[in-house]
């Protein structure tokens, strides 16, 4: 009998970042003279095994260096050259360098449905480094592998001393890596296993990771106090091998979690009976329901990203909610206490706010009804006093997300209706899937959309 309910393949293919019209930044040997975090730097040095890289990494924070922006290294010796060959490979997943041509590369990706969680080990081969997070293990070890490393990542040490850690484990001679867990440890360990040029395959085990973090091949770490995943690869898994039986021991507030990311891939694909299927599921915790359409949810992110690996056009819709999100995220782990707040809950807070700025500049009438929605289900936390007194913080973050070309707007992606972006035309750079806006938050909006 198979083990397999269903799949989905598809290929893809990029030939790395390309230049846009916002200009190069022509780097001299000045600028890496910055003063600078020594550890941070030598973390850096030591993932991508190139001396000299971690500067360009930090010098090209403080220049505010944007994704869209290309460098000129021309004017830099050899030695200079490589250095920042190889941090423009990783500085915001990678941007263009003049004159360097880019390796194209290509393949399939499959994901598959499997029948039980034990299912999704049966593919897992002798020559495989198989690496677990602490938590799956403690709950799965029965079943999983024993040759495997085991590990304890979570958001407040996603960072890349702990991609080097990985990095050292992978051993040189294994034929893929094997990732067993969540989204945060297949960021890391993704990005570990890409620098090392490694095929890899995910098993994830939360929802989120199931609808989102597993699927496109994005990989990174944080980089405090420049933001969320600002040092990354896009490294596309050759298999995903999902089962919702992974689901059972997972709590039930990371459950919810996953949850939002469902609904928002239902209200950008407009499929408005899977976003009331997936309320109606919030509310009354039907969670063995989500069997039924967790295809159909992953399926529309892969269309999405077939379309555009590289997130250089479409891909950035997918991150609709993420702008404030990323923000909130950041804030609330830097405060520290036991209860962060999850992925989820701040990608239903920016979805609440993303949802309100279209109503009022894009001209989404109905966009009340899907707040309300996200809240009645329960989905949108409560924000902590603390949480809410850092909002100047917020606003700082908002300037360093990746989608930003300048230092002045807030690039936010906004619906005229489900289905609907907001999309506009540039001299030079076609069309964008974006909505720029003078830096800051409307404070009043947010509170009416949180309820505040």
């Amino acid at each position: 009998m198979s083990f397999v309910e269903s799949s989905i393949s598809w290929q893809w293919g990029h030939s790395g970042p390309t230049s846009r019209p916002e200009g190069a930044i022509v780097w001299t040997p000045s600028d890496i003279e910055l003063s600078r975090d020594v550890s941070f730097v030598k973390s850096i040095d030591e993932l991508l095994a190139v001396k000299g890289a971690g500067s360009f990494v930090e010098a090209a924070f403080q220049k505010k260096c944007t994704r869209s922006q290309s460098w000129d290294v021309d004017l830099l010796s050899s030695s200079e050259k490589t250095a920042a060959i190889a941090a423009a490979r990783v500085y915001k997943r990678g941007v263009p360098v003049k004159g360097q041509s880019h390796q194209s590369r290509s393949g399939a990706s499959k994901i598959i449905f499997a029948k039980s969680a034990h299912d999704t080990l049966s593919k897992i081969h002798k020559r495989d480094f198989v690496l677990i997070d602490q938590q799956v293990f403690n709950h799965w070890k029965g079943i999983l592998p024993s040759a495997a490393a085991v590990m304890s990542f979570s958001e407040a040490n996603k960072n890349p001393q702990s991609a080097l850690e990985v990095l050292r484990l992978i051993p040189d001679d294994c034929a893929r890596v094997v990732i067993i867990g969540g989204g945060v440890l297949g960021d890391i360990a993704g990005f570990a296993a890409g620098v090392k040029s490694k095929e890899t395959v995910y098993i994830p085990t939360t929802l989120l990771s199931m609808v989102d973090s597993s699927v496109g091949g994005k990989t990174g770490v944080n980089v405090p106090p420049w933001g969320k995943n600002q040092i990354g690869l896009f490294w596309v898994p050759t298999e995903v091998m999902v089962s919702t039986e992974w689901l059972e021991t997972l709590p039930e507030r990371e459950t919810r979690s996953g949850l939002v990311e469902c609904l928002k891939h239902a209200l950008l694909s407009a499929d408005l009976d899977l976003w009331q299927r997936m309320i109606l599921l919030a509310k009354n915790k039907e969670w063995s329901k989500l069997n039924r359409d967790l295809a159909r949810i992953v399926q529309f992110k892969v269309d999405v990203v077939a379309r555009d690996p590289m997130e250089e056009g479409e891909r950035v819709v997918l991150n609709f909610g993420h702008t404030l999100g990323h923000a909130l995220e950041t804030v609330s782990y830097e405060l520290g206490g036991e209860s962060p707040l999850t992925h989820g809950e701040c990608v239903a807070v920016g979805m609440c706010y993303a949802l309100g700025l279209s109503r009022d500049h894009c001209k989404f009438a109905d966009a009340g009804r899907y707040i309300k929605d996200l809240r009645d289900a329960g989905l949108v936390p409560k924000l902590s006093q603390g949480v809410l007194a850092q909002m100047s913080k917020w606003e700082a973050l908002l300037l360093k997300d990746k989608k930003n070309t300048s230092d002045a707007t807030v690039q936010w992606v906004l619906l005229h209706g489900p289905g609907q972006v907001c999309r506009r035309q540039e001299n030079g750079s076609g069309e964008l899937w974006t909505v720029p806006m003078k830096a800051g938050l409307n404070r009043d909006l947010l509170c009416e959309v949180l309820g505040l």
